[in-house]
């Protein structure tokens, strides 16, 4: 007998709750979410613990997708808990999802920067992260823009660079990035991916100092660094939006460093 396309959808959902229903995954879940992990982050790791599944065995039981984890969150929600999560599980997501703005829709478009080289010329390894040493960079600010942190994160690792600048000007800035960058191999600075800021106005000198390529994002489009911003998101956990960043040592800076790392 034959099965519909959407009745094997229903019957391949169903499982995917299932699935969830499962205690040890779900005590692996809450675990995962202690740790500040997404449910990206939490899915590949099941995935290395619980290698080779075979039918009906439990490493099998213990690998789920991401989406199936959020779909499992958000019915925890929904049903108070009693789908085995507490109903609380969801506020523990690392980052809660923002709508995407328009293309160009709010403030002045800033003008290109005179010899500015386009996302769209990257090498291949920067493109299809096959390659290490190519990176994404952006500036997080501090409570009433008086302090600004410098992110750094390989688009094939996700490792991540962080530092203090006292303020947002282009020499500033230049100054921080050539520091967290320049104690790498020559072989781990082929690229760097920024936005359209003000702040990367000394882009040339910063080719200069790290003997580096910078390749700029279109304006408005900061989906085209999405794992710096994903990397911004995470950050936030630590120092939320209010935060001065003049009463956050160096020391709590690399402490944070080393948990995003890991």
């Amino acid at each position: 007998m034959k099965i519909g396309r959407g009745s094997q959808r229903r019957c391949e959902a169903n499982a995917q709750r299932e699935k969830t229903r499962h205690k040890p995954l779900q005590q692996a879940i809450k675990r995962g979410l202690n740790q500040r992990w997404s449910p990206k982050i939490i899915s590949e790791q099941l995935k290395r613990n619980h290698p080779r599944p075979r039918k009906f065995s439990q490493d099998r039981a213990m690998r789920v997708s991401a989406l199936t984890i959020y779909a499992y969150l958000k019915r925890d929600t929904i049903s108070g808990g009693t789908s085995g999560g507490g109903g609380n599980l969801e506020k523990q997501l690392p980052r809660r999802g923002k709508g995407r703005k328009p293309y160009g829709s709010r403030g002045k478009r800033r003008d290109a920067m005179p010899g500015r080289k386009c996302i769209t010329e990257r090498p291949p390894g920067a493109e299809n992260r096959s390659r290490l040493g190519h990176w994404e960079g952006d500036t997080v600010e501090g409570s009433h823009k008086a302090s600004h942190v410098v992110t750094m994160v390989d688009r094939k690792s996700r490792f991540t660079l962080i530092g203090k600048a006292k303020d947002k000007s282009a020499a500033t800035i230049n100054t921080v990035t050539t520091s967290l960058l320049e104690r790498l191999p020559q072989c781990l600075r082929r690229t760097t991916t920024l936005d359209n800021g003000t702040e990367f106005s000394g882009f040339k000198q910063l080719e200069q100092n790290l003997n580096m390529a910078i390749y700029f994002a279109h304006p408005y489009s900061s989906w085209e660094r999405g794992t710096n911003e994903q990397t911004n998101g995470l950050l936030r956990m630590f120092l939320p939006k209010g935060t001065d960043f003049r009463y956050v040592s160096d020391v709590q800076l690399a402490r944070i460093e080393t948990m995003l790392n890991n």
